[in-house]
């Protein structure tokens, strides 16, 4: 019976990357057909800036909430969102006002001025939907989590039809934002269905609602600064060959970023599906369950090695499937591609154990290091061409699963070879 629920259970986190896939890859892959290199770089950054805004807005709740649900840490649900909510309100107002001012210190043109503030306002509604999916997560019921996506898909897939008759990429944002607010609308309203609140008395706030905001940014800082230096340790690189190299290098770096999201599709995959599982045993680990921890590191290991073989074979098809001849640039950094990929599936588990058994403060120390080591040499190096951007990244990836590993080592007294 249980061997049914987990099958289930990973059967739809499967189905809601494969709808992330499609967002972040195959939408871009038409992209890459239709526009310019150098649109393409343009969209690819702008929607990595909109990332960013999406998980300062989160503020680790994404990862805290999944950790409390799961681990039967909250008496009181309303209490506890009605105040995740209203730090968000206030996340998102904030984030809008840091983007003005970015567009002060930049020559963006007008159209891509809109274009961009579009998918800023879309990530805070993802961000809010993210939310709502977090604790039907940490049930261990990942539907809700599925149609919202499936909401964001089918907006996209309109957009797609679309563009074969009106080739504007301005309607990307438009079509975004749509199927965010749906996104939205539907994981809040099955949220408060579910737990049968109000939305009046959900949106009704006191003064002492705000008083007990700085308690509860205290509380959740240790899961905001993992997540925001995540994302930055994640996202700066685009940033720097943005600002130092020209568009079409970036569209290349952008092509490169993607092929790295879909090889390690199957690792968020697992990721999402064993995070609430290792929360709830990881303070009673016994044998039996570092022994299926192996199984699951060993197929992981195993997908990566398939995965990349087929890769390797087959790279000049791929690309030019995916993204056109223009970008077979890509064949020289395939083994940058691989190493990150190797680098993320290798340190999957051990990051997952750090955070879940109350240590994120060492993998947060980890990451700090790795980024601010890798600013340093991308703001040395990068300006000298955007290949010194890959072998950074793909540096800096090294050194941070090294880290998780020895870290979740000390933690389990394993590294997840071999069985007891």
């Amino acid at each position: 019976m249980l061997n049914k629920i987990l099958l289930k259970n990973f059967s739809q986190i499967s189905f809601v990357f494969a709808l992330k896939m499609f967002n972040q890859l195959i939408i871009f892959s038409f992209i890459a057909h239709i526009f310019s290199i150098e649109e393409f770089g343009f969209i690819g950054f702008s929607i990595t800036i909109s990332t960013i805004v999406a998980n300062i807005i989160d503020y680790g709740y994404r990862l805290k909430v999944v950790k409390d649900i799961a681990g039967n840490k909250i008496k009181n649900i309303f209490s506890y969102f009605h105040r995740i909510f209203l730090l968000k309100i206030i996340f998102s107002i904030f984030s809008l006002f840091l983007i003005l001012i970015y567009f002060l210190l930049r020559d963006f043109t007008n159209y891509e001025k809109i274009f961009f503030s579009l998918l800023i306002v879309s990530s805070s509604f993802i961000s809010f939907s993210n939310l709502f999916a977090s604790y039907f997560q940490a049930k261990k019921n990942f539907k809700i989590e599925l149609f919202s996506n499936f909401i964001l898909s089918f907006s996209l897939f309109l957009y797609l039809i679309l563009i074969f008759f009106y080739k504007n990429f301005l309607l990307l944002s438009v079509f975004y934002l749509i199927g965010s607010v749906g996104m939205f609308i539907y994981s809040f309203n099955i949220f408060l269905k579910r737990n049968q609140f109000l939305l009046k008395k959900f949106f009704s706030y006191k003064k002492s609602d705000f008083f007990l905001l700085k308690k509860e940014i205290l509380e959740v800082f240790p899961f905001s600064v993992h997540v925001i230096i995540s994302t930055f340790f994640a996202n700066i690189d685009i940033v720097f060959v943005e600002n130092f190299c020209n568009r079409q290098e970036l569209g290349i770096y952008q092509a490169f970023i993607k092929i790295i999201f879909g090889m390690t599709i199957f690792s968020s995959i697992a990721s999402t599906f064993l995070m609430p599982l290792i929360s709830e045993k990881i303070n009673n680990f016994k044998k039996s369950f570092h022994n299926k921890l192996v199984f699951f590191n060993r197929i992981l290991i195993g997908f990566f090695i398939f995965g990349s073989i087929i890769f390797y074979i087959f790279s000049d098809i791929f690309i030019k499937i995916l993204f056109g001849k223009d970008f077979l640039e890509i064949n020289k950094i395939l083994f940058y591609i691989i190493f990150i990929v190797f680098s993320k599936y290798f340190a999957l588990i051990p990051s997952i154990i750090i955070t879940s058994s109350g240590n994120q403060i060492k993998r947060v120390k980890a990451l700090l290091f790795v980024l601010l080591l890798n600013i340093i040499l991308y703001f040395i190096f990068v300006p000298y061409g955007f290949i010194y951007a890959i072998k950074i990244t793909t540096l800096g990836n090294f050194i941070t699963s090294v880290l998780y590993l020895f870290f979740s080592f000390k933690i389990i007294k394993s590294f997840l070879i071999f069985k007891k």
